[in-house]
């Protein structure tokens, strides 16, 4: 990608943007590293966490845990509970387009104030219900409404203040936050549950929530680069550390003239029909599949397992290697996964299924967020992000219905896994050429 100078003011509107170094920002200042670890880490490891506790961990993660308590309490069938989901899921086809307007125009740290004090305090509200279906819909109507600032266009957005040559592990670290909670948040509210009860466990998560996500945000989110020597964690690359000027990059007016945006948005609703498809489904399939209890849960620790390290891996690799090959092998993986689990008659071959799957599912957040920030830079990236997301949302309300309502047609998920392979081969064949002028930063 050809870089040129700009100083240019947000209302330029151009294809190409320049990493602007800032003139207040010295290269010789001493650089914070609290407890010997370079504060952008700590940046990072700060995004990882409030994305641990915000919106996509509340409407999923944690509510899912409640789904046969509140089922069992109300006379709700299954389907009736979890339609819920649908109900925050719709209306952030709006709102992360619209809270990554808000990104951009007030910054990330305001919308990440309002949205993790609205999430928790949503969550805690559950814990007066009485048995309507209308008041848990509309809650989690509201939760999408008020608690979008909590998506990952902000925190990425973040990552674009302290990371350019290393963005591509900042970018992993901190999405990496939702495999966290997957791990470690279902198994502390389920003994919430079964010691004090649905409703005390549901307070009790809401607080943890609400504490630990406002001081994080108040503390690890509220910090800016003080000097160049911190960006990038410490790293210095032969052509020096860039500070990323806010007002560079792309307008969003003028990206949606660019035919490599509507790629990547248009490319993004088959992943989710076939991401969110088959994790909705996974239990099931691996019931079809004669697994035991304790086994669909050791395969569900592999699946959160590799969702972590597929961020982590992933961006490291973005920092270093063409960006078009290794979004390649990312989507190419998942689509062998979902073949080989199509076909797979013992635990082995299945769990080395789910692990391909886990691994480009893991990582097509990473590729989002590294695309639209080397094409289009920072100026309107949480706008970019949140189109995206919502584009990624269309197939995330189409795959687990589509995938279960096969099922019921047919009593198999293979035709279903190898169209998802399949989708997946459409992404490997229609996202790389778009990468094809970004190379390693460093």
């Amino acid at each position: 990608m050809k870089e040129r100078p700009d100083h240019d003011h947000a209302a330029t509107l151009r294809l190409d943007y320049t990493e602007v170094v800032s003139p207040s920002m010295n290269a010789d200042d001493k650089a914070r590293r609290p407890f010997g670890i370079p504060i952008a880490w700590w940046v990072a490891t700060g995004c990882a966490l409030g994305l641990a506790l915000g919106f996509s961990t509340v409407a999923a993660t944690v509510f899912g845990q409640f789904v046969p308590a509140l089922s069992s309490a109300f006379g709700w069938t299954r389907a009736q509970t979890t339609l819920a989901m649908a109900f925050s899921n719709i209306p952030l086809l709006v709102m992360a387009p619209a809270f990554g307007l808000l990104v951009d125009r007030l910054g990330a740290w305001r919308t990440l104030c309002f949205s993790q004090l609205a999430v928790p305090l949503i969550l805690i509200s559950l814990a007066t219900l009485n048995g309507s279906l209308t008041q848990l819909y509309i809650s989690f109507f509201l939760l999408a409404v008020l608690g979008a600032g909590t998506l990952p266009a902000a925190y990425t957005r973040v990552i674009l203040t302290w990371f350019n040559h290393r963005r591509g592990m900042g970018f992993g670290i901190a999405l990496s936050g939702v495999g966290l909670a997957a791990l470690v948040l279902p198994p502390i509210t389920q003994a919430l549950i079964v010691t004090f009860g649905w409703r005390a466990a549901v307070v009790l998560i809401g607080l943890l929530i609400l504490i630990a996500g406002m001081i994080n945000v108040m503390t690890l989110l509220r910090l800016k680069p003080q000097s160049t020597a911190e960006i990038d964690g410490g790293y210095h690359p032969p052509q020096g550390a860039a500070i990323i000027s806010e007002k560079s990059g792309v307008h969003w007016r003028q990206a949606l003239h660019d035919y490599r945006y509507w790629v990547i948005a248009l490319a993004y609703i088959p992943l989710g029909v076939a991401s969110m498809g088959f994790l909705v489904n996974l239990p099931a399939i691996l019931i079809d599949q004669k697994f035991s209890l304790a086994g669909a849960a050791t395969m569900t620790i592999i699946l959160g397992a590799t969702l972590i390290l597929a961020r982590i891996v992933t961006g490291w690799f973005l920092d270093r290697v063409s960006t078009s090959l290794v979004m390649t092998v990312i989507f190419l993986a998942p689509a062998i996964g979902f073949f080989l689990l199509a076909i797979a008659q013992s635990p082995l071959l299945t769990a080395f299924g789910i692990f391909l799957i886990a691994f480009g599912i893991g990582a097509e957040f990473d590729v989002m967020a590294f695309l639209l920030s080397r094409l289009f830079g920072p100026i309107s990236y949480g706008a970019l992000y949140g189109g995206v997301y919502a584009a990624y949302n269309i197939g995330v309300a189409i795959g687990p219905v589509y995938m279960a309502h096969q099922f019921d047609v047919t009593g198999s998920y293979s035709f279903t896994l190898n169209l998802f392979g399949a989708l997946f081969i459409i992404a490997a064949i229609a996202l790389p050429p778009v990468a094809r002028r970004i190379r390693p930063a460093g």
